[in-house]
């Protein structure tokens, strides 16, 4: 699958130390404006010790939605642990998922026209 814009998912692996036995545990969070989620795995027990749904109940702004990602991140505890692995989703409209085998990078635009307005300088691109 290609998606519609660059960046949209980061991963870093934390290799800060070599003491793996405290960093065993995986972090996922996924973000809209209209709601967000995480998990928090905990690989040698796989368990999941945390995880939690919100709904907003409306569409709020981006500077909305990050406040109450940093609430949750305080209230849950999700601080308490650390972590060899966090993903970060972030799910809006500004993308589509299109099959590989199916994918010509000379017709971004209209992959997206059908889920987006678009304007005429707008740049598209994908990852």
């Amino acid at each position: 699958m290609e998606t519609g814009l660059l960046f949209m998912t980061k991963k870093r692996i934390n290799r800060e130390t070599e003491d793996t036995l405290e960093h065993y545990h995986k972090l996922s969070i996924q973000v809209s404006l209209n709601g967000l989620s995480f998990c928090v795995l905990d690989t040698i027990g796989n368990a999941i010790p945390l995880s939690k749904r919100i709904e907003f109940g409306k569409q709020l702004s981006p500077y909305e939605v990050l406040k109450e990602l940093k609430s949750l991140i305080r209230s849950e505890g999700i601080l308490d642990y650390q972590y060899s692995d966090v993903v970060v989703i972030h799910s809006n409209t500004l993308f589509s998922l299109v099959p590989k085998d199916l994918f010509n990078p000379e017709e971004l635009a209209n992959y997206l026209k059908f889920n987006v307005k678009m304007l005429a300088n707008d740049l598209v691109v994908y990852d």
